[in-house]
């Protein structure tokens, strides 16, 4: 073979070789963006299937309680699990909301539940502020207080 012809032969086999690891590297991209896409996917239907899972509890907690005492008995536990929750309180407002009590708690230990210690829903808190609003109350971990004095953290949210 004459040297232009050999040479012209390894140019297009160079060239050739370089295109096919361009398509290479190019499925490989794709691929890798696929597969991140379907982790996302699953790591969503996984999160989906843990609320459903949290939602049947909290359901089958609410199914068995019969008086507004019951239902925070049996459903303060599965609402602070649903809500990744280390302690939670219930109180239950009076028929002319003009006082709140303490009805159930856990993991508060320096409070006592049902100890008759009314809190008017008059005063600025928090607490007040979320009973007019019929809303959870929520407190982050870190910002845990007294949540019926004083002006809320910032990351107090209802």
């Amino acid at each position: 073979m004459p040297p232009t012809i050999a040479l012209r032969y390894a140019v297009a086999v160079l060239v050739l070789g370089v295109l096919a690891g361009i398509l290479t590297l190019l499925r490989i991209s794709r691929l890798r963006r696929e597969a991140a896409s379907a982790r996302r996917a699953q790591a969503d239907s996984e999160g989906r299937l843990a609320l459903t899972e949290k939602l049947y509890q909290l359901s089958s907690a609410f199914s068995s309680a019969r008086t507004p005492a019951e239902v925070t008995a049996s459903c303060l536990q599965e609402l602070a699990h649903a809500f990744d929750a280390g302690a939670g309180a219930a109180f239950l407002l009076s028929p002319d909301a003009t006082v709140f009590e303490l009805s159930q708690k856990i993991g508060y230990p320096e409070l006592r539940a049902a100890s008759a210690v009314q809190f008017s829903t008059l005063q600025e808190s928090p607490l007040t502020e979320a009973i007019r609003r019929r809303q959870l109350a929520v407190v982050p971990a870190g910002a845990r207080r007294d949540v019926n004095r004083g002006t809320p953290p910032e990351r107090f949210r209802t």
